[in-house]
């Protein structure tokens, strides 16, 4: 009885490509390419192990030699097709790359590609994990890829597609399985119960599809053992615990400690994972999805996350995610992933794991950046409307209760709070004025402002033709207009003749050039061997260096 007994990766392995689960993309392809007489003489299929390449290639190999074919759904039921299912078939020949990776291998299947096929169409090599063929074998296999025999079609299938050579890539049509989403797993999983008569829940169903990884095959190899291991109704509980899964309550205590910032809960907690056995390597895993999830849920808009979500208590989550800033989990999750790593190679997991913890909680709160401007718009907005101006100048402390007067120089500087400049805004002055007049703003931009008091605007300007230019009338009532227009209407421009801003910080620069130059010709001086005997036979200090030209 044992005997008869199947495996169910192979009890539910698919015969036809309407049954390959989440490849249409790729079915859909080999179909019409058959249909169509379309068919490449090498493929290639990639992706991660226990999405279906083999089988796929298998049933290409079926359609390809089915007796009522090509087509693009086999009979399964003819000779060729039930040999192919049962792996006797002369003319479909499957090679392991990892155990036949050697020079003398390939040469011996070259010798194979020229005996014509046996009962079906085309003789098929079916070559899985390729890339662990040797560089030797590859360059011997070239030749033959490139030009087979009409009668021979190669299917390579890899999980490492980058292993290949460019050389057989390029010769190669490639197709890339996707990973199996873990919604698409539970699904399956759920049917494949509903079929073999076996009582779980969907829990613990929803726990095997996160433990296959995106793989169909491991999925169906996890729920084969546990339902071999479990008397009954399999619970979320049997999962986990035949698993070694962290329990999701003991994460969600983790997760509220860490919010609540109680660094002696925490510790009692690390203390609890090693009284019930857990690997702390593999409850880092848990808990950096764990992260992940909370993350998700307090962005998420949706109300019904599906598979998105990786955890099984939802509801206590979404309370979590509304307790914590979604900047702060960003943060927690950026130390825990640098700590994860660190964990799985560290000697002493746990002193690591306890110190990250501490670490995280004493970390500052991160403020959202747009609570941050609310703030400054909140402060602005509390600001006395009649404050003084930032341009104001500071008044001399005098005795209490007593007053300076002022004069009209002593004026404070024109506040342009109407303007919301605080200064006086030149390079929009300069523009109005250029919208009228190019040359007269090209004038404007060599000189600059002196002061401003009052609604008087002085302008300095550093030669005469600048002034006679500017003190024009059709000039200055073009300045005026354009001033008073800025100072809400009213303003009056005074232009004097003297040394702008700008050449007076040139001149002091200058001077200290200067300065500088005369102190390295005192260093030189004093470093001539010439002034050094000098100096010693009369004691004195140099008092001028002049350089002679």
């Amino acid at each position: 009885m044992a005997t008869d007994y199947q495996v169910l990766a192979r009890k539910k392995r698919p015969q036809v490509f309407e049954a390959i689960v989440g490849q249409d993309h790729i079915t859909k392809t080999l179909k019409n390419a058959i249909t169509s007489g379309r068919i490449a003489h090498a493929f290639l299929f990639t992706g991660i192990r226990g999405i279906g390449k083999t089988t796929c290639a298998r049933v290409l190999a079926k359609a390809l030699n089915c007796r009522k074919g090509p087509a693009p759904a086999p009979c399964n039921e003819c000779d060729n097709c039930v040999e192919i299912t049962r792996g006797s078939s002369l003319d479909v020949i499957e090679i392991d790359g990892a155990s036949n990776r050697g020079i003398n291998e390939v040469r011996e299947l070259r010798e194979n590609v020229k005996f014509a096929p046996a009962a079906g169409k085309y003789k098929i090599f079916i070559i899985d994990e390729v890339h662990m063929l040797t560089k030797e074998a590859f360059n011997a296999l070239l030749k033959t890829i490139e030009e087979p025999p009409p009668h021979v079609i190669f299917i390579l299938a890899t999980t490492e597609p980058h292993k290949l050579p460019l050389t057989i890539l390029s010769r190669c049509q490639r197709y890339d399985f996707r990973t199996m989403p873990r919604e698409g797993i539970f699904k399956f999983l759920k049917k494949t119960a509903q079929e073999e008569g076996i009582k779980i829940d969907d829990k613990a169903l929803s726990l095997i599809a996160g433990a296959a990884d995106g793989s169909l095959r491991d999925s169906l190899s996890i729920l084969e053992s546990i339902v071999s291991a479990t008397e009954g109704k399999i619970s979320y509980e049997h999962v986990a615990d035949i698993l070694g899964v962290v329990d999701s309550t003991l994460l969600l205590s983790f997760s509220e400690s860490l919010i609540n910032k109680d660094s002696d809960r925490i510790l009692s907690l690390i203390d609890e994972l090693y009284s019930y056995g857990y690997d702390i390597k593999q409850f880092s895993k848990y808990f950096l999805n764990h992260l992940r999830d909370l993350i998700v849920i307090s962005i998420s808009k949706e109300k019904n996350l599906g598979a998105m979500v990786f955890h099984v208590d939802r509801d206590r989550l979404k309370e979590q995610a509304e307790k914590i800033s979604y900047e702060n989990l960003l943060q927690y999750f950026s130390v825990f992933y640098e700590a994860e790593k660190e964990i799985r190679r560290a000697d002493n997991p746990r002193l690591l794991l306890e110190v990250t913890f501490l670490k995280m909680m004493r970390m500052e709160s991160v403020i959202p950046l747009d609570k941050i401007l609310k703030q400054i718009e909140n402060l602005k907005g509390n600001l006395p409307k009649n404050s003084p101006a930032l341009s104001e100048p500071l008044k001399n402390p005098g005795s209490p209760g007593t007053e300076n007067p002022k004069t009209e120089e002593e004026q404070a500087p024109y506040s342009l709070k109407q303007n919301e400049g605080g200064i006086f805004p030149w390079e929009e002055f300069i523009k109005r004025v250029e919208e009228e007049s190019i040359s007269l703003g090209a004038f404007l931009r060599n000189g600059c402002i002196k002061e401003i008091v009052g609604n008087k605007i002085t302008l300095a300007f550093e030669d005469s033709f600048s002034i006679q230019t500017i003190s024009k009338d059709k000039n200055l009532k073009l300045l005026k207009s354009a001033a008073a227009a800025l100072l809400g209407g009213k303003g009056e421009l005074i232009v004097k003749k003297e040394l702008s801003a700008k050449k007076t910080s040139e001149a002091d620069e200058g001077a200290e050039k200067e300065k500088k130059n005369g102190e390295n010709l005192f260093q030189k001086a004093y470093k001539e061997q010439a002034v050094k005997e000098v100096l010693e036979i009369f004691p004195g200090k140099i008092v001028d260096v002049k350089v002679l030209k």
